[in-house]
């Protein structure tokens, strides 16, 4: 059981890596909105820790992920490592807000790094873009036109991909 955003939840990890979760009523005990994610191939160890003040769970596995909420909705998010098979909290002077995590052969501490947001919006074009580049001085995408052709060519700044 863990409480992410004041919601409740019951998450349930099985041995071939996938996972339920349940929205939990902490008064009546009724678990609801049941949902299922793989976070794996092989057994997953959830371990509750606290970063940045808030809530999170690490899922140990082959595939280790972190497990937040974001707008009371979960949210998974891939570790950089290949596998993990323990972690726990570290927090002293020379290493604050820190994880421990261990596979067979190795101790590896690190922190999590504040969660990414991604902002997508649509643009109407008008047509089908043939050509997208970047200027990185004034961070502008620019679309070029189906006729334009010269790729990875630099035209004022841009760089076209």
């Amino acid at each position: 059981m863990t409480c992410f955003e004041g919601n409740n939840y019951l998450l349930c990890a099985l041995g071939d890596g996938s996972m339920y979760y349940f929205t939990l009523n902490r008064f009546t005990g009724i678990l609801s909105d049941k949902k299922k994610v793989t976070l794996g191939t092989q057994p997953t160890v959830l371990r509750t820790f606290r970063s940045l003040a808030t809530t999170n769970v690490f899922a140990c596995s082959d595939r280790p992920t972190v497990i937040y909420s974001s707008n009371h909705k979960l949210v998974f998010s891939n570790v950089n490592l290949k596998e993990v098979n323990h972690m726990c909290s570290l927090n002293s002077e020379a290493y604050p807000d820190s994880l421990a995590l261990a596979t067979d052969s190795t101790v590896t501490i690190g922190t999590i790094d504040e969660i990414q947001k991604l902002h997508i919006r649509t643009v109407p074009l008008g047509e089908s873009p043939r050509r997208i580049a970047y200027q990185e001085s004034t961070q502008v995408p620019h679309r070029f036109p189906s006729g334009h052709t010269n790729q990875g060519s630099v035209l004022s700044g841009l760089t076209v991909v």
